[in-house]
């Protein structure tokens, strides 16, 4: 995958595997993806404002401006309960590496 003219290396910790089948990594990874492009930010928040809906929120800084983020909601959706977990980009110098994670992981 390509984000911002690099390689773009996605993995999960043990404790995201724990919890998502492949199926649900799959779809997150997508709305990871679709955010990103219009938010080029190092950090996604993946977590339920309420009991029925599902969000990505902003939570990092942008790596074209600088600027931190970490209140715009860039997707929701109804969901049935998750964990909150995170989506962290690492500028590698030739390549991203993102990773998913719990906050307990960090």
């Amino acid at each position: 995958m390509e984000f911002l003219g690099k390689e773009l290396k996605i993995v999960a910790t043990r404790g995201v595997t724990a919890l998502y089948g492949q199926i649900e990594m799959t779809m997150y990874i997508v709305e990871a993806l679709k955010v990103l492009r219009k938010y080029p930010v190092d950090m996604l928040v993946f977590e339920m404002p309420d009991d029925n809906h599902f969000q990505i929120r902003i939570a990092g800084y942008d790596f074209v401006t600088g600027k931190l983020d970490e209140t715009t909601i860039a997707f929701t959706t109804p969901s049935l309960h998750i964990e909150t977990f995170w989506f962290k980009i690492d500028d590698q110098g030739d390549f991203y590496y993102g990773t998913f994670l719990l906050p307990s992981e960090y």
